[in-house]
């Protein structure tokens, strides 16, 4: 009986398939439904979920992207301005800008699947940003440069590469300009293991390095607990194991950058 209804299904699926295919042969194509599913599901699998497979299904955590983009949006200024985002991938986060009125400069080395009208995308390394000094007032990196040197998106394998391209986001910042940045945080980092899961772990050692030539204006710590993003204190976050488990907690920072 269920593979009947399976099947019934499928026809069904590949009856619509065809109605629409011939639609839009005829009639032009659709422009509400503009994006393939494929371009648009591995966006949307960045900004909620992981999934992992466990026998015959298929199942998923969320992200700590729910807590980090919500905390992005509030540390924006309400009004139109220019923003760099640094490893944008597949993340939502510079189309939400866009939409919002935002010009948005994102850069990977990887090309980014969207368009916007807002939107100006560049693929290059982010350790040799093409901007002249003091380009910026706002900076994003959500999530991104944790996977930097590590080779795992076709980037260079290079130790020590997150802090070469802090420094270089910070020379194309303005004096005073905000850096809006997370980083997974943990009880240890081990190189070795890092290479592996494709992330750095931020120790509090690591942390306090990154922010070097920053005044810290905002510092909040999440850890994932029984299936949801909770917040929680430093010594909280910093006592976990994001290493073999996946990221287990988050640091989120507003950082200004100090004047030279």
């Amino acid at each position: 009986m269920t593979m009947m209804k399976r099947l019934l299904g499928a026809l069904g699926s590949a009856k619509y398939a065809m109605k629409n295919w011939v639609l839009e042969r005829t009639k032009g194509r659709e422009t509400q439904f503009h994006f393939d599913l494929d371009v648009i599901e591995p966006i949307v699998r960045t900004a909620y979920y992981n999934s992992k497979p466990f026998g015959f299904r298929t199942r998923c955590m969320i992200t700590e992207r729910v807590v980090e983009y919500p905390l992005t949006f509030q540390a924006l200024p309400s009004h139109p301005t220019a923003i760099l985002d640094i490893g944008s991938g597949n993340s939502p986060l510079p189309y939400h800008l866009a939409c919002l009125g935002h010009t948005v400069h994102v850069v990977d080395i990887l090309p980014y699947p969207l368009q916007h009208p807002n939107i100006f995308r560049l693929r290059c390394d982010a350790m040799r940003l093409p901007y002249h000094d003091d380009a910026f007032e706002y900076v994003t990196a959500i999530s991104s440069l944790e996977h930097f040197g590590l080779g795992g998106y076709g980037d260079p394998v290079q130790a020590d590469a997150v802090f070469k391209a802090r420094d270089e986001i910070r020379r194309v910042m303005k004096d005073g300009a905000k850096l809006i940045v997370s980083l997974p945080v943990g009880k240890e980092n081990d190189p070795n293991e890092s290479k592996k899961i494709n992330y750095i772990v931020f120790t509090s050692q690591l942390l306090s390095r990154f922010t070097q030539g920053f005044d810290v204006l905002l510092l909040r710590f999440f850890q994932h607990v029984n299936h949801n993003w909770i917040p929680c204190t430093d010594l909280e976050a910093f006592g976990t194991d994001s290493l073999s488990q996946g990221v287990a907690s988050v640091a989120f920072l507003t950082l200004a950058k100090q004047a030279q």
